[in-house]
């Protein structure tokens, strides 16, 4: 009896130990699910911080983007405000004038070529074929602002000078060095018309209307200090005045000794070798005319003309 009672307890603990292994089993499985839905967990909550943070970064790359785009277009805006855009504004405008007053100086040479050729032609009918405009004149180019190499070269004082006397000129405030009645050639249909002219001590030439019209303003001025005079010799009462950019002014004395009283004002003779051309007397035009003189000769361009 005593070894059954033995092998009874013997059997129940090693069942009580069977039980207690089953059961540190089950915990260990349940230990291993809580760490790994820990770890999720864990994965979880590092995921959605990762969303804030590139939600985070997309809104202040939007917002760069929009400052970028508001500062291109304040570029844009001012770009044409650069000073080397005006430079380049202002060198245009003074090409697109030169070429202007080149192709009234074709004008002319044809004119003046077609009436040398054919004498029976008259102006008239030379405009109508060719489509010429009556008022056909020089444009006078208005006074631009210099370069920046004329700025970076320190002449602001000589340029408010000018402007001065530009403005005095237009004015009729300053005193006139020299004055007194021309005529000016306008285009072949209307000739010579008179005008009034105004030298000032300033070395600025204005014309005017009428000496009547002095104080309501010139029609034009230049700056003689930067011109050529050029003494006509088919034409005893005739000079002309060569302004840069190819442009001139065509007048006429009523006597000699007036127009040498001008020519001396204005500045000294320069004597040079003169031909004809097609200008309104057939006096010598200046280089850049006889050089678009020769551009326009038909017998040079048939195709041109044809």
């Amino acid at each position: 009896k005593l070894g059954e009672r033995l092998r009874a307890r013997l059997r129940a603990a090693e069942a009580a130990l069977s039980e207690t292994r089953e059961q540190r089993r089950r915990l260990e499985a349940e230990l291993a699910e809580a760490k790994a839905a820990a770890a999720a967990a864990d994965a979880a909550e590092g995921d959605n911080d990762g969303e804030a943070e590139r939600t985070r970064l997309a809104a202040a790359l939007a917002e760069a983007e929009s400052a970028n785009s508001a500062a291109d277009e304040r570029l844009k805006r001012l770009r044409d405000c650069d000073p080397a855009a005006l430079d380049g504004l202002l060198d245009e405008t003074r090409a697109a004038y030169a070429g202007a007053n080149r192709w009234t100086d074709n004008a002319f040479a044809l004119s003046g070529w077609l009436r040398a050729k054919f004498p029976a032609t008259d102006s008239a009918a030379v405009a109508k074929q060719f489509g010429i405009a009556e008022d056909l004149d020089y444009v006078a180019r208005p006074d631009l602002a210099p370069s920046t190499e004329a700025r970076e070269e320190g002449n602001k004082a000589s340029q408010l000078e000018f402007a001065l006397n530009a403005l005095q000129a237009a004015t009729g405030s300053e005193r006139a060095a020299k004055e007194g009645g021309l005529h000016k050639w306008t285009n072949y249909l209307s000739g010579w018309q008179p005008r009034w002219f105004r030298l000032s001590e300033g070395s600025q030439l204005s014309y005017y209307l009428s000496k009547e019209e002095v104080s309501s303003g010139c029609r034009g001025s230049v700056n003689i200090s930067v011109c050529d005079v050029l003494p006509s010799q088919h034409d005893p009462l005739r000079f002309d005045l060569s302004i840069p950019g190819e442009q001139l002014w065509h007048l006429r004395a009523t006597t000699q000794a007036d127009r040498q009283s001008w020519i001396v004002a204005i500045a000294p003779p320069r004597p040079a070798s003169l031909t004809g051309s097609g200008r309104p007397d057939g006096a010598a035009p200046s280089a850049a005319a006889a050089a678009a003189a020769a551009s326009v000769c038909p017998a040079s361009t048939p195709g041109r003309w044809s």
